[in-house]
């Protein structure tokens, strides 16, 4: 084997071995690997015949150094032959871009272990949250009966229709996963989660939780772990709190390098939702308290003009600093609001002395406040802020 393999060769292929995760192999995994394989023996089996030529050169003839070449070269036309050349060349196709080239996608790494880890589930759906171009969806309509591609662009999610318009098991949906009703896929059977869209810890957050809470979920699997640190957080919360299980790490490992950057973390992550009685309640928390909110003059959506209207922080003790100064706070009454569940009443502790009735949206995340001086004004919670900005770019481009 000396003759075959440098020292080198051996120690690269060592290490990634050791790097490698190990999955029970599909068929499609084992073409892929088998194909690699089959590339490896090609080089080695080149370079034993130019040693033996050398060899043959500096001393006597040995007729064993012959056979050696000869009989990679033959395990390497075995194997292309037995996976399929076209098959084999397509798969390694789409496992291009590589994120080291093209810091927009994942990792060819991050798609191979993808092609790994499911090799038998034609019969699920994937639900694939930031679709953008189509590298990640096309490895994913190859290992699933069928690929939901959300993208909140509609310009972007053109792209990825075009680059994958030869795969018949994808729909495509413009859709925003924080700002959207996720109701849309509570008729479909979705068996995995694949968490890729704002990297921002509340989107993170958001997509975890909202993932979880579709029964048929048993796996989520999450890019940019290591690369962003909103995701790092968001993973490490859901952990701590219970919603999602740590089961392993996926894609490139630490220390690993693209666009300049030296990443200190796995690349992406791979979670096992929690749902027991001792897991915390997913449904948004009902109280204001130690939340931010932006107010918006009605109509700012349409107007153009994007000029916030104040801020207010909901304190403890039914407490709230505002830019209109200190207002008090509390949840309605039933015989002050029927249904009252998610409205509020507020009142300026201060000149004008102003009293508003607040009512929420049932995410908790934008509100409307009606002021008894006739003002009537729209609220978000300030880590919604990012994401209605990505909507309305969205619109732009």
């Amino acid at each position: 084997s000396s003759e075959v393999g440098s020292s080198a060769d051996r120690s690269s292929s060592a290490e990634l071995s050791a790097h490698a995760p190990r999955f029970a192999l599909g068929p499609l995994a084992a073409r892929a690997r088998c194909a690699r394989l089959a590339q490896r023996w090609a080089v080695l089996g080149a370079r034993a015949l130019e040693r033996g030529k050398t060899t043959r050169q500096q001393g006597p003839w040995r007729p064993w150094r012959l056979w050696q070449p000869l009989a990679v070269s033959l395990l390497a036309a075995g194997c292309t032959w037995a996976v399929g050349t076209d098959e084999a060349s397509s798969l390694e196709a789409d496992l291009l871009p590589d994120k080291k080239t093209d810091p927009w996608t994942t990792t060819s790494r991050f798609k191979r272990d993808l092609v790994e880890m499911f090799p038998a589930n034609k019969n699920e759906t994937v639900l694939e949250l930031g679709a953008h171009l189509g590298h990640c969806t096309r490895v994913l309509s190859r290992l699933f009966g069928a690929v939901m591609a959300v993208e909140h662009s509609q310009a972007v999610l053109d792209q990825n229709v075009q680059r994958t318009s030869d795969l018949g098991n994808i729909v495509h949906l413009n859709f925003h996963t924080v700002m959207d009703d996720w109701s849309v896929f509570s008729r479909g059977r979705i068996g995995v989660s694949f968490i890729d869209a704002a990297h921002d810890y509340h989107s993170v957050k958001s997509d975890i939780v909202r993932s979880v809470a579709i029964p048929t979920v048993h796996t989520l699997v999450l890019d940019d772990y290591g690369a962003e640190k909103g995701v790092k957080a968001a993973v490490s919360e859901a952990i701590a709190e219970g919603i999602v299980r740590f089961r392993r790490h996926i894609g490139e490992g630490p220390p690993w390098h693209f666009s300049g950057r030296t990443v200190q973390e796995w690349e992406g992550i791979v979670l096992d939702p929690v749902r027991n009685s001792e897991a915390v309640d997913l449904r948004p928390p009902k109280s204001l308290f130690n939340t931010t909110w932006v107010v918006f003059p009605a109509g700012v959506f349409v107007s153009g003009f994007f000029q916030p209207h104040g801020k207010i922080y909901f304190d403890a003790n039914g407490v709230a600093s505002s830019s209109y100064g200190v207002l008090a706070w509390r949840e309605a009454l039933e015989h002050e609001a029927p249904g009252s569940e998610g409205i509020y009443i507020l009142r300026l502790e201060e000149p004008p002395h102003w009293r508003a009735e607040l009512k929420l949206n049932a995410q908790r995340t934008a509100a409307i406040m009606f002021r008894d001086d006739d003002n009537q004004l729209v609220m978000l919670r300030e880590e919604m802020m990012r994401t209605v900005g990505e909507k309305l770019l969205s619109f732009l481009h």
